[in-house]
Formats: structure tokens, C-alpha cells, sequence
């Protein structure tokens, strides 16, 4: 019921819900009565159609224009110091130059510096930090995907990485010839996420700094 009501009070969608009342009203009246409306007998497949249309021009609306204008969000100056300030904390607890690592990691290539997934580790521990979160609906929306992008990457990497001694983690080096397809797969899931990581982590830097106007 909660559901139903957001999607009636906004804007867009109570037009494509009163639109297709109509439809379907005018159908049925037609349908029944047998009377023309307006000389023109209206289909089903013809509400149907418009039905559709409608629903495209949803989605073109929301892509190409209420994402552009999403971001209405008016800060004073005590908000946007926070916001700032606390962009420099993310990119401290999560260094371009890890992102960077990730990215270029040949995971299949057998063992790295445990270390090396610190920043990442850190992230999952703050990530329910309550003062970790941004005035700015929009960048705080960029944040969490980026987030969301680690936790499923640290959640895989239980699977398929393990201690290989000497502060280094690897896959297994053995599966590569014991159990090739499980070796693989675990390579292509980790890199698929790595990926997605990097991509997720552009994002939030290039759109916040244009907002923020921040190094």
C-alpha cells in the first residue's frame, strides 16, 4: 500500500496511471454500450499500444531528463563544508592508487600483498558509519553504489582467495591444474567485480567533484 502510494503522488507516474484509466474507461464504455467515442472505436490493442508508448516515455524521462535535474540539492554553506570534507575522507580511506591496483591485478597470476586489500576491508567497516553519509541525496546514491560494488567483491573473494603464507593471499595456484574450471571461474568473478569497482568508483569521483567543485 505504501508502494502504491509513491507511485500515485509522483508526478510522472499518476499521469501514466490516469491515462491509462481513461484508456480503459473509454474501452469499456465502447465495449458495452457500442457507442463510438468521438466516431473513433478504441481497441484494446490500441490502449495497450498507448499504454506502452507511455511507459517509454517514462523511461526516456527519467534517463535523460530527471537524471540531469536530480540533483537539486541546495546547500548552505555549513552542509557543503561537511559534504566536502567528507569526499577527502572517502578518497583517504580509499586512495586512487588502491583503485588503481585492483584494476591492474592479475588475479590469476598467483599471490599479492595482503595488504593490498586493506583499503577495501576498511571501506566494509565503515560503510554503516552513520556520519559517512552525504547532505547530497545524489552523491550519497553514487557513494552507496560504489560501496555496494566493494562489499559484493570482499563477499566473492571469501570464496576463492586464501592465505598463501607470508602476508600473501591467492587463489589457490593448485586449482589451475587440479580443478581448472573452478580456478577460472574464480578468476573471471573476481575481475568481473574489479570492474565494476573501478567504474563505480570513477563515477562517484567524477560527478562529486563536479557538484563539490573539489580537486
Amino acid at each position: 500500500m505504501i508502494k502504491l502510494k509513491k507511485i500515485w503522488n509522483d508526478s510522472v507516474w499518476s499521469k501514466v496511471i490516469s491515462a491509462c484509466i481513461v484508456g480503459l474507461s473509454i474501452y469499456v464504455y465502447n465495449y458495452f454500450s457500442e457507442i463510438k467515442f468521438l466516431e473513433i472505436t478504441v481497441k484494446l490493442y490500441i490502449v495497450l499500444i498507448l499504454f506502452f508508448l507511455l511507459l517509454i516515455c517514462f523511461f526516456i524521462y527519467q534517463k535523460y531528463i530527471y537524471n540531469k535535474n536530480r540533483n537539486s540539492f541546495l546547500y548552505d554553506e555549513e552542509t557543503l563544508k561537511i559534504d566536502k570534507e567528507l569526499f577527502i575522507k572517502i578518497k583517504e580511506l580509499l586512495p586512487p592508487e588502491s583503485i588503481t591496483w585492483l584494476r591492474n591485478n592479475d588475479f590469476g597470476g598467483h599471490g599479492f600483498k595482503e595488504a593490498n586489500l586493506d583499503p577495501f576491508d576498511n571501506i566494509e567497516f565503515e560503510s554503516e558509519n552513520k556520519e559517512l553519509e552525504f547532505f547530497n541525496p545524489y552523491i550519497e546514491s553514487l557513494k552507496k553504489e560504489l560501496i555496494d560494488s566493494i562489499l559484493d567483491f570482499n563477499s566473492v573473494s571469501l570464496s576463492y582467495i586464501f592465505n598463501g603464507g607470508y602476508n600473501k593471499l591467492t587463489i589457490p595456484p593448485e586449482w589451475e591444474t587440479e580443478q581448472p574450471e573452478r580456478f577460472y571461474e574464480a578468476v573471471n568473478e573476481i575481475h568481473k567485480r574489479t570492474e565494476l569497482i573501478g567504474n563505480s568508483y570513477d563515477k562517484f569521483i567524477s560527478e562529486t567533484r563536479k557538484i563539490l567543485k573539489v580537486k
